[in-house]
C-alpha cells in the first residue's frame, strides 16, 4: 500500500512539473479513455446482435419442426417423425432436438439415446407446465434452449425443444476483440505521438517566456519574443513586458522619490525623525539638530534613544501614545512635550508621529515632525492671562446684557399685556356708540337734526376707531407681532375695490382718481392680499388728503429683467409736494408735513405702509418737489398664478336688514357678556330679528343657562369675571349637546394668536368689537343658514327658503318618490307627492317653489351639498 502510494505520489510530482508534460498526458489519458469505451460498446453491440440472431435462428427452427411434426404426432408416426429431426440435425451449432409428449416423454431425438425416456430436469419439467407459446428455457454465453408447441387445433400435442451452441458465434466475437485491440493499440500510440508533438509546440512560447522572467528576476538582460504572436502566449508575452515594463519604472520612480525624500528631509525647516520600534533613532534632520542641541553623529553613533531626551514628567504620556501606535488603536497622535536639550535646558515642541507598516501589517518604525513651539509658548501665557481678564470683562458685560434683556423682554410683556387691555378698554366702548348709532340712525321718527347729529357721532366714532388701529397696529409691528399671509389673490379685482372705494372721497374734493397699467400686469399673484390692500389704501388716501386740485394717478406693472419677478406700483399726485428735508423722515412715526389744516390723523399711516412693505420683502420710495406733487414707488416680489388657484368665496350681499324671511326655524341665543351696554346693544339686535334672546353675565351662568335653555348659538364674550369666555367655552364643548352648538366670540382682541387660542378652545368663529351689524348678519348666516328680508325688496310670505331640517322628518319612500317626482319634471306628480304632507307650514313652502318651477331649491335641499365653516 506504501509503495503504491508512493508511485501515486512520484507521479504526481512529475505531472506537476511541466504544462507540456500534462498536455502530453492529458490528451493521451483521453484519447486512451474514449477508444477504450467506444471499443467496449462496440464490442457490447456486436455480442448482444450475434446473441440475438442466434436465439432468432434457434426460435425459428423450432418452430418450423412443430408445424413439421404435427401430422407425425397425431399419426403416432415415430419413424417419420425421427426422419424429420434427422434431416434438421444437420444445422451447424445443433447439439440436440427432442420432441416431447405433453407428459415429457421423448418421441423422437437426434440422439437415438434420448428416445423413450422421460426428462426430468428442471427446466423440462416448468416447460411441460407452460402455455402452448413459444419458450426460451436458457440463453447464456455458450447455448441457446428453445422450446416450440405442438398443437393441432386447440390442443397440445407435444413440444419440440432445439438446444443449439453458441461456438461460432463466440468464436466470431473473439476475432472481433482481437482486431479491435491491434486498431485502438495503433490510434493509442499514433495519438500519444501527436499529444507530444502538439504540447511541446503549444508550450514551446511559454518555455521561451519562463526564461525572460528568470532572467528578469535576476538583472540579467532579456529578448523580446513571441509578443508579436496572436494566440494566448502572444498575450501573455505582452503582458509581461508590460508588467516588467512598469516594474522597471516603478523601480525608477522609487529611488527618484527616496532621493526627494532624502532631500525633503535633510532640508526640511521642521525636526524630522526616523525611529525605530525600540525607539532608537534611525535618522535625523539638521532641523531636529538645532532643537535638541546635538550632531547627527551624536545621536545616531550613540543610539540615541528618544526616552533620553524627554523630560521625565512628559515620558508617560508620550509612552502612552506610543502603546497604543504599536497595537493599531491609533494611526498617529499629536503631543506637546519637552526635550532636554544638550546643555540641559528644556524646550517646549509640538510633536506628531506616525508608525509606517509593511504589507503584512507589521510595523517598520517612526516618523517623527517636531516644531520648536517655546516662542509659541509664552505668547500662549500671555494670551492666557490676557483670556482670563477678558473673561472677567465679557462676564460682567453679559450679566449687564442678561439684566437688559430680561428688561426689555419684561417691557415687551407689558406693552403685549397693555395693548390687549387697552384693545379691550377702547373697543369696547366704542361698540356701544357706534352700534347705538347706528340702531338709532334706523328710527324713522327721527329728525334731520337728530340725523346729522347722530352722522357726527358716528364719524368722529369711526375717525377715532381709525386712529386707534393705527396705534395698535404700529405698537404690534414693533413688538413683533404681524405676521405676513401668503396666498393667491386676484390684484385686479384687489386694485379695482380700492379704486372704487377712494373714488367717491376723490370725487367730494373734486379730483380724478386715474388707473395706469402695462401690458405685462399680472392679474393674478401670490402675496399677502390684506397687506397690499391696506397699502394701497394708505397712499391713495394720503394722495387724496394731500391733493387739492388736480388728480391722482396709478401705476401697475413689472419690473423689467428682475428674476424673480417684481411687481411695481406707482401712486402719483398733483398735491403740495414734500420738501427734501421732510422726504427724509416722513416714514417716521407721528410725523405729519403739510399745513396744519390737513394735519389730521396720527402720522402712522406711512409707518405702517413702509412696515408691510418691508414684511412683505419690498421697498418704498417718494420723489416730490414742492408744488409739484409727489410719487410713491413700490416693489414687490410678484409670483404669478393660475386663475384656478384662486380660491373665491361666495360672499353673501347684505343690505338693511328688516327681519328674518318666513318659514325660519325658532332659534334660541345666548348672549355671554359682562358690559351691559353690549349686552343691550347685541341683545336688542337679536330680539329686532325675531330670535329667542338670554343673557349671561359672566362665563359661569353662561354655563349654566346652555345646560338649562340649550340655544342654538352663542355669542361669547371673550374677557368678563368669574369664568372668563375661554374657559366657558371648554366646559360646554365636554356637555351633553355641547358639540353641537354654534359658540361666536365677540373680542376686542388686536393679536392674531389670541383668535387663534379663541378657535383652538373651541369657539367655531370671531366677530371683531366694534363691529357692524352686517357682521352679524353674515356671521349668523354661515353658522345657522337664516335667511332675511330686507329694505329695498317686498316682502311675500312665501319668499322663504328650502332647508334640509325642513324635510328631515319626512318618511323615507316620501322623500324618495318626491325626488323622483321632481327629476322626471311631471307636475301633476310632484303635486300628488306634495299632497302626501301633512306640515301645513312645509306643505305651503314646497307648494310655492313647485308652483313657481323652482325644482333645484327642493332637491338641494333633499340632497345638501356638504358646508364647511371657514375659520
Amino acid at each position: 500500500m506504501k509503495l503504491l502510494q508512493n508511485i501515486v505520489n512520484r507521479l504526481r510530482g512529475e505531472w506537476a512539473l511541466s504544462i507540456r508534460r500534462q498536455l502530453a498526458w492529458s490528451f493521451s489519458l483521453v484519447a486512451l479513455a474514449i477508444i477504450l469505451i467506444s471499443g467496449y460498446f462496440l464490442y457490447s453491440y456486436q455480442r448482444h446482435f450475434q446473441y440475438a440472431q442466434g436465439t432468432q435462428s434457434a426460435q425459428e427452427l423450432a418452430q418450423a419442426l412443430a408445424v413439421s411434426s404435427t401430422s407425425w404426432v397425431l399419426a403416432n408416426d415415430l419413424v417419420g417423425l425421427q426422419e424429420i429431426l434427422q434431416g434438421a440435425g444437420n444445422v451447424a451449432g445443433i447439439r440436440f432436438i427432442v420432441v416431447l409428449s405433453p407428459k415429457g416423454e421423448v418421441l423422437a431425438s437426434t440422439l437415438p439415446e434420448y428416445i423413450d425416456r422421460y426428462f426430468s430436469d428442471a427446466i423440462s419439467q416448468r416447460l411441460l407446465t407452460q402455455p402452448a407459446h413459444p419458450q426460451i428455457l436458457q440463453d447464456e454465453a455458450n447455448l441457446i434452449d428453445v422450446a416450440a408447441p405442438v398443437v393441432t387445433g386447440n390442443r397440445l400435442a407435444g413440444w419440440v425443444r432445439v438446444v443449439l451452441t453458441r461456438d461460432k458465434a463466440n468464436a466470431n466475437l473473439r476475432e472481433v476483440a482481437v482486431a479491435g485491440f491491434a486498431i485502438a493499440s495503433l490510434l493509442v500510440l499514433m495519438i500519444v505521438l501527436i499529444s507530444i508533438w502538439l504540447a511541446g509546440r503549444l508550450t514551446r512560447g511559454l518555455g521561451r517566456l519562463s526564461d525572460v522572467a528568470n532572467d528578469a528576476e535576476h538583472g540579467r538582460a532579456f529578448r523580446r519574443e513571441d509578443s508579436a504572436r496572436p494566440d494566448e502566449v502572444g498575450v501573455l508575452a505582452r503582458h509581461l513586458y508590460r508588467m516588467l515594463d512598469a516594474r522597471e519604472a516603478e523601480e525608477k520612480a522609487k529611488n527618484e522619490s527616496e532621493a526627494r525624500f532624502q532631500a525633503v528631509f535633510n532640508n526640511a525647516a521642521i525636526g524630522l525623525a526616523q525611529v525605530s520600534t525600540a525607539g532608537r533613532f534611525m535618522q535625523i534632520n539638521q532641523a531636529f539638530c538645532k532643537i535638541i542641541g546635538y550632531t547627527q553623529e551624536e545621536v545616531l553613533l550613540q543610539d540615541f534613544t528618544f526616552q533620553r531626551i524627554t523630560f521625565a514628567d512628559d515620558l508617560a504620556a508620550d509612552m502612552n501614545y506610543v502603546n497604543k501606535l504599536r497595537s493599531g488603536e491609533l494611526d498617529s497622535y499629536t503631543l506637546e512635550k519637552r526635550y532636554i536639550r544638550k546643555d540641559g535646558t528644556l524646550v517646549w515642541v509640538n510633536l506628531s508621529v506616525s508608525l509606517l507598516r509593511d504589507d503584512a501589517g507589521h510595523p517598520l518604525y517612526f516618523i517623527s515632525a517636531v516644531l520648536d513651539s517655546t516662542e509659541w509658548k509664552r505668547a500662549e501665557e500671555e494670551l492666557k492671562r490676557y483670556k482670563d481678564h477678558l473673561e472677567e470683562e465679557v462676564q460682567q458685560r453679559t450679566n449687564e446684557l442678561v439684566l437688559a434683556r430680561d428688561a426689555a423682554e419684561a417691557a415687551n410683556r407689558a406693552k403685549s399685556v397693555f395693548l390687549s387691555n387697552m384693545s379691550h378698554e377702547l373697543r369696547t366702548p366704542l361698540n356701544a356708540i357706534l352700534g347705538f348709532s347706528s340702531m338709532m340712525h334706523l328710527d324713522k321718527m327721527l329728525s334731520e337734526d337728530q340725523r346729522e347729529n347722530l352722522d357726527i357721532i358716528n364719524r368722529s366714532g369711526e375717525h377715532l376707531l381709525t386712529l386707534i388701529n393705527d396705534v395698535l397696529e404700529m405698537a404690534k409691528i414693533e413688538a413683533g407681532r404681524v405676521q405676513v399671509e401668503i396666498a393667491p389673490f386676484d390684484l385686479g379685482n384687489l386694485v379695482r375695490d380700492v379704486t372704487d372705494m377712494m373714488h367717491l372721497r376723490a370725487q367730494e374734493k373734486g379730483l380724478q382718481l386715474l388707473i395706469d397699467q402695462s401690458s405685462e400686469f399680472p392679474r393674478y399673484i401670490k402675496g399677502d392680499e390684506a397687506r397690499l390692500r391696506q397699502v394701497l389704501i394708505n397712499l391713495v388716501g394720503n394722495a387724496v388728503k394731500f391733493t387739492p386740485n388736480g388728480g391722482i394717478t396709478l401705476r401697475f406693472g413689472m419690473k423689467p429683467h428682475t428674476t424673480p419677478q417684481r411687481l411695481l406700483i406707482e401712486v402719483e399726485d398733483s398735491g403740495i409736494g414734500i420738501n427734501a428735508a421732510d422726504q427724509l423722515r416722513i416714514f417716521d412715526p407721528f410725523i405729519q408735513v403739510g399745513e396744519l389744516s390737513e394735519q389730521q390723523g396720527t402720522g402712522l399711516g406711512l409707518t405702517i405702509t413702509r412696515q408691510f412693505v418691508q414684511l412683505m420683502g419690498g421697498e418704498i420710495s417718494v420723489t416730490s418737489s414742492p408744488g409739484a406733487g409727489s410719487t410713491f414707488r413700490v416693489e414687490l416680489p410678484a409670483e404669478e398664478v393660475e386663475a384656478a388657484d384662486i380660491s373665491r368665496p361666495e360672499k353673501v350681499e347684505i343690505g338693511e336688514v328688516t327681519g328674518l324671511a318666513a318659514g325660519q326655524p325658532e332659534y334660541r341665543i345666548l348672549i355671554v357678556e359682562d358690559q351691559l351696554e353690549n349686552q343691550l346693544l347685541l341683545s336688542k339686535l337679536m330680539k329686532n330679528l325675531g330670535f329667542q334672546v338670554k343673557v349671561a353675565q359672566n362665563g359661569q351662568q353662561g354655563v349654566a343657562l346652555f345646560q338649562s335653555w340649550q340655544p342654538q348659538l352663542i355669542w361669547m364674550d371673550r374677557r368678563m369675571p368669574v369664568m372668563d369666555g375661554l374657559e366657558a367655552t371648554r366646559r360646554i364643548r365636554e356637555l351633553p349637546g355641547g358639540k353641537e352648538v354654534k359658540i361666536v366670540a365677540v373680542t376686542a382682541s388686536a393679536f392674531m394668536e389670541q383668535r387663534a387660542e379663541m378657535l383652538a378652545a373651541g369657539m367655531n368663529e370671531f366677530v371683531r368689537k366694534p363691529y357692524r351689524f352686517k357682521e352679524i348678519y353674515e356671521c349668523l348666516t354661515r353658522q345657522l343658514g337664516v335667511q332675511y328680508t330686507y329694505a329695498d325688496m317686498p316682502q311675500q310670505a312665501e319668499d322663504v327658503r328650502l332647508s334640509a331640517e325642513m324635510l328631515a322628518e319626512l318618511p323615507s319612500p316620501l322623500r324618495r318618490e318626491l325626488r323622483a317626482a321632481l327629476e322626471s319634471l311631471d307636475e301633476a306628480r310632484i303635486n300628488a307627492a306634495i299632497e302626501q304632507i301633512t306640515d301645513a307650514r312645509l306643505h305651503k313652502t314646497l307648494s310655492y317653489l313647485a308652483d313657481n318651477f323652482d325644482y333645484p331649491a327642493i332637491l338641494n335641499a333633499l340632497e345638501p351639498d356638504q358646508m364647511v365653516n371657514v375659520i
